[in-house]
């Protein structure tokens, strides 16, 4: 999956792919960006707006070069760049779009399903995906993930305790 509003470089699809299959577990796999939460670089949780220390090309040379092969298991993908394995795919099923529309949440739906059979998320730090964010759904954002929050509440009791567990762990920092 990949949002209209990135900027892809280099062998991104290519990064991404190895990643996914260098565990037979890895079910999905995220890139860091500049503006995706949990993977977001050089600061956690933010959006970081350009100019950056260098320009998205080079980071994400840089980033295969000094972060070759590092990933990260996360209690969810995010859904700017994501890519699924088929086989996770056919085996988690489809995205809910009964209970979570357009928009927010079914990713993380998607990701939890995934780990109650087996497969693990990753954030693959050797790639670099520019993200500019709400493009979307201009105005809507806070409405939309204050809902899906409550589905995902609903659904996976231990999603939020997994995401703060993470948050509070940081997995990422030193390859930030």
């Amino acid at each position: 999956l990949l949002n209209a509003d990135t900027e892809v470089c280099n062998h991104w699809l290519d990064k991404l792919y190895a990643a996914a299959y260098r565990h037979p577990q890895t079910g999905t796999v995220t890139p860091l960006s500049n503006n995706a939460t949990i993977c977001s670089y050089p600061c956690f949780l933010t959006d970081n707006p350009y100019p950056l220390e260098l320009g998205y090309e080079q980071l994400d040379v840089l980033a295969a070069s000094v972060n070759h092969a590092v990933e990260v298991e996360a209690p969810t993908g995010v859904g700017f760049c994501l890519y699924i394995r088929r086989d996770c795919l056919n085996a988690v099923g489809l995205f809910d779009a009964d209970s979570f529309g357009q928009g927010y949440g079914e990713e993380n739906d998607f990701c939890q399903r995934a780990i109650t059979q087996n497969w693990r998320n990753i954030i693959t730090a050797d790639t670099f995906v520019r993200h500019w964010g709400n493009a979307s759904f201009q105005g809507e954002k806070p409405e939309r993930v204050a809902a899906a929050l409550k589905i995902l509440t609903n659904l996976h009791p231990s999603y939020q305790s997994q995401i703060n567990n993470f948050i509070k762990q940081d997995p990422l920092a030193e390859s930030r």
